[in-house]
């Protein structure tokens, strides 16, 4: 049992690495993402990991402001409740699905802030922006609005919500067909005429060109005026440099003007607040920002960066080892239990031991003020960071609002007759627009029917001609057209200084004949819109009413569901610690019984007469054992003794082995020499020559 223990244990070790390794890849890909445009947040893996779960929060909501504008908001001024609904709204609008393994706990960790809900949505944002920006676009329009079947019941609502389906419909068309034009590339005829004109415009610049060349053949010093023109032209564009440079400068000494302003305005709200103090007042002030600010260097800052670095050099390791095989498992086993046996020797000794119960509360008051003390100074880290967050952000807001406009910001009654302006040229522009896609329509139509009319005038034109030619008659045709075009002019020009007065005042006749028709047409859609308009506020109010009250439900609801949650999650936490120490000490009981059961054995072996059953213990096997090693030891150290003795005698026998060795081996090559430098003997009849 001792045995799955540790292997539990070390499976669970080995399921965090698991994890560290999986959320580092994680990081990387969400930092780099971040650190791209339109974020630019230059994060990196130390930086992003410090940040806090309120700080977490803003990066999620940045990304979904990114996303959709309407979610851009600070979520330190907004209401957590709110945020949360606002969040899980645009998640279920985005489609998106947590892990299954963080299912139960995504909501209360997105409301807390947690890295390991917060990190798989970031990542899953960011792989996705384009499309879900066209998704959430889409979803503004497309979303419906959930109407009750009884307010449904009445007739007016339901041709309005059919109305309101009918122009979803509409909208899915025009968003298909707009998006086919983006796909789509520009057409042969296009392309074509595109072609046509810039050949046009190359052509009308070449004529130029020579036209100017003509021009200038015949002036005499040509070479040094073109010498003048070229330094005008660089002295024209020199003296642009030099005014944007100026404008870039005056700019930079309005923001510095300002902030000039900004800084002696804090002086004066500090010479202010200090001018009420007493000196006793302001020493004693410095000297507690002197003692948290050497707390915070001295102590608070080193242990933190130790934390750091230790943690470093942990990733580092992790980082830097192989792939873990059978061995290196084994060995990790192994130091698994040498870890949990100094465990349990320490909580052995602690146990055992009598500390002083005055001592061991002033101990738990020092830890419990120290704790207090570390909270607060989270706490006042958390208010500067706030702080100065928000100066640079008020900073970059005047920065921003002085680059548009030097006057200050409206307020009160000059803000509400701005509004009232603005909303007066919102309706001029609404109207003009409308009346600006009512001539272009009116214009595709004429342009579309000048084009068909032309079609038939040139079909007409090559039918004429070929009639002419056919009867003998070519030219007839154009003879024609230009007696009937001067006797136009000539008619034209005599209708045009009487018919003008005659023209304007049927034109002012008809118009105000068209008006007369549109009004009495409208009048009675006018009259059955108004009671329907009444009617449509009353109901939108009802609708608003009961959507607050629907919201503040459900927000209660929320929260109490939370709160169960959590209580839960705690009572969860604390039945998993118990059991697994219930576990822990059944095993360390199992094995006390295990070692008390061998120590009885031995003692009831070892009071036990017969010798046969004294034989089994492990005294007497141990002792059997040693008796054995120093018999052993005994013959070695004899013939140590022996291989003394015979040391001289023995040296003396290898050394004249070794020169018996060396006299062999002289004599085979005596040998080989000899054969290689003998003669051969010729044998005739007269005799026998040696032949060397």
């Amino acid at each position: 049992l001792y045995n799955k223990v540790t292997e539990t244990a070390f499976n669970s070790f080995i399921l965090q690495l698991a994890e560290v390794l999986n959320m580092s890849d994680q990081l990387k890909i969400i930092i780099h993402e971040l650190n791209k445009p339109p974020f630019s947040k230059g994060f990196n893996l130390i930086s992003f990991d410090e940040l806090s779960p309120d700080q977490l929060l803003q990066v999620l909501n940045d990304v979904f402001a990114d996303i959709d504008q309407k979610h851009a908001s600070d979520i330190r001024e907004e209401d957590p409740q709110q945020m949360t609904i606002r969040m899980l709204g645009i998640l279920r609008i985005l489609k998106y699905k947590p892990p299954l393994e963080i299912e139960g706990e995504f909501r209360q960790g997105l409301v807390k802030g947690h890295k390991f809900v917060i990190y798989p949505v970031l990542q899953w944002l960011l792989q996705r922006l384009p499309d879900l920006k066209k998704r959430a676009y889409l979803a503004r329009y497309l979303l419906k609005l959930e109407v009750p079947t009884d307010v449904l019941g009445d007739s007016d609502i339901r041709d309005l919500y059919d109305q309101y389906e009918q122009l979803i419909e509409d909208f899915k068309k025009v968003h298909k067909e707009c998006e086919s034009f983006k796909t789509n590339e520009y057409s042969t005829a296009e392309q074509k005429k595109d072609i046509e004109t810039m050949d046009e415009e190359k052509d009308v610049i070449l004529k130029r060109i020579d036209r100017f060349r003509r021009k200038v053949e015949g002036v005499n010093n040509i070479e040094s005026m073109m010498v003048a023109v070229r330094a005008l032209r660089k002295e024209k564009n020199r003296e642009q440099d030099i005014i944007r440079l100026k404008q870039k400068q005056q700019a930079e000494i309005m923001q510095y003007d300002q902030r000039i302003q900004r800084l002696q305005a804090s002086m004066a709200v500090f010479q202010q607040s200090s001018s009420h103090l007493t000196p006793e007042a302001m020493l004693q002030r410095l000297e507690d920002e002197t003692n948290v600010t050497r707390y915070i260097a001295q102590e608070k800052l080193p242990k933190e960066l130790e934390k750091k670095q230790k943690k470093q050099a942990i990733l580092q390791k992790i980082i830097m080892q192989p792939a873990l095989g059978q061995s290196d498992l084994r060995v990790l086993e192994k130091e698994l239990e040498e870890v949990n046996k100094k465990l349990r020797e320490c909580h052995e000794k602690r146990v055992s031991e009598k500390e002083d119960d005055n001592l061991n509360l002033f101990r738990q008051q020092a830890v419990m003020i120290s704790r207090k003390r570390e909270a607060m100074l989270e706490k006042l880290n958390d208010a500067r960071q706030n702080l100065q967050a928000a100066e640079e952000e008020y900073k970059e807001k005047k920065m921003q609002l002085s680059e548009f406009s030097s006057d200050d910001v409206l307020k009160g009654d000059d803000f509400k007759v701005y509004l009232n302006k603005l909303k007066d040229k919102s309706k001029v522009y609404k109207a003009k627009r409308s009346e600006l896609g009512e001539l272009k329509a009116e214009f595709g139509v004429l342009n579309r029917t000048e084009s068909i009319l032309q079609d038939m005038d040139n079909r007409i034109r090559e039918e004429s001609l070929r009639m002419e030619a056919r009867h003998g008659l070519r030219g007839l045709n154009e003879t024609r057209e230009g007696l009937d075009e001067v006797s136009s002019m000539k008619a034209s020009v005599d209708q045009d200084k009487g018919q003008t007065l005659e023209e304007i005042s049927t034109m002012v006749v008809q118009l105000n004949r068209k008006i007369e028709e549109r009004k009495s047409r409208l009048a009675p859609i006018i009259s059955e819109l108004r009671p329907l308009r009444r009617e449509c506020q009353e109901i939108q109010q009802q609708f608003d009413d009961k959507k607050e009250e629907f919201d503040s439900l459900a927000v209660g609801l929320e929260s109490s569901r939370m709160k169960m949650e959590r209580d839960l999650v705690a009572a969860q936490d604390e039945y998993r610690q118990m059991e697994s120490r219930f576990h822990l000490l059944e095993a360390e009981l199992e094995l006390l019984a295990v070692h008390q059961a061998r120590v009885s054995e031995e003692i009831k072996l070892y009071v036990n007469p017969d010798q046969q059953q004294k034989k089994k213990s492990l005294r007497d096997k141990f002792l059997q054992k040693i008796a054995e090693a120093e018999k052993l030891s005994k013959q070695l150290k004899e013939r140590q003794k022996t291989c003394k003795e015979n040391y001289e005698t023995s040296l003396q026998q290898r050394k004249l082995w070794e020169d018996l060795k060396s006299l062999l081996l002289c004599k085979i090559e005596c040998y080989e020499e000899a054969k290689q430098s003998a003669g051969q003997v010729v044998r005739e009849s007269r005799g026998e020559t040696l032949v060397l």
